[in-house]
């Protein structure tokens, strides 16, 4: 499958490119990424970068199969430049438009790290993470996600809440041991029931706020989202018939005032 995506959530401009080649062995699927690093560059650098994958790949956007873009939660003015740019040419192009959460792809990244810790490092493997992303405002953005399968899968819902209060959002836990169902508690919680969890992302931040039943977490990289961790999620996503138009996507913001 051909499929580009575009993160524009975070401060960081990224953009990658799954294609299939024929050479040197065919059906090979490869991936191109760019990134800006400069704060806040999205609206001068997107389209330069979209079109150095393209060119990387030997392909045009006629020759697409889906455009995946970060949905939110994050930065307003990024979240809306990378929706209107993947509207426009996913419309232009006839292809549909596969939004991915911003903190699906921290979760993404994140399994990605344990994976590769636990492989060199033979330690265990996390089976949930609390994704995380600096909200601004003395808040965070946040969400649980279960790692137990090949690719992260939301517990419950995404929240906006000042560190604080992030006993609010619960921890996952199994109803009994070896249990694949596992759901959101957030009292009473029996540690022999519960997943092996862990923090990660750029609300770490905040770690001296967290209130005590989550800070004693292990805690791992501030990883930021980016547009390669879109991928897989987005394949997911297409296999299972859940693209839609272009003019159906809307950015997904958890809170109503603007922060940057």
């Amino acid at each position: 499958m051909n499929i580009l995506a575009l993160e524009t959530s975070s401060q960081h401009c990224s953009v990658a490119l799954q294609y299939t080649s024929a050479k040197p062995v065919e059906n090979t699927i490869n991936i191109a990424t760019r990134l800006d690093a400069t704060a806040l560059s999205h609206s001068r650098s997107l389209l330069s970068l979209i079109d150095e994958v393209l060119q990387e790949a030997n392909l045009s956007l006629a020759e697409l199969d889906a455009i995946t873009v970060a949905r939110g939660p994050g930065s307003f003015t990024g979240l809306r430049i990378g929706i209107a740019v993947a509207q426009g040419l996913a419309f232009g192009n006839q292809l549909p438009v596969l939004p991915v959460s911003s903190l699906a792809a921290v979760a993404y990244n994140a399994f990605f790290y344990w994976a590769n810790q636990s492989a060199s490092q033979q330690s265990d493997s996390r089976q949930a993470v609390l994704a995380t992303m600096d909200a601004r405002m003395g808040e965070i953005y946040c969400g649980w996600y279960d790692l137990r399968g090949e690719l992260p899968v939301l517990f419950g819902k995404e929240y906006v809440i000042k560190p604080a209060l992030l006993s609010q959002v619960g921890m996952p836990s199994l109803q009994q041991a070896n249990e694949y169902s596992a759901h959101i508690v957030n009292d009473d919680i029996d540690v022999s029931l519960s997943l092996n969890a862990a923090i990660a992302g750029q609300g770490l931040h905040y770690h001296a706020e967290f209130p005590s039943s989550l800070s004693q977490l292990p805690i791992e990289p501030e990883v930021l989202p980016d547009a390669a961790a879109l991928l897989p999620l987005a394949t997911r996503d297409l296999k299972q018939g859940l693209g839609i138009d272009p003019e159906m996507l809307t950015p997904v913001y958890l809170r109503d005032n603007v922060t940057y």
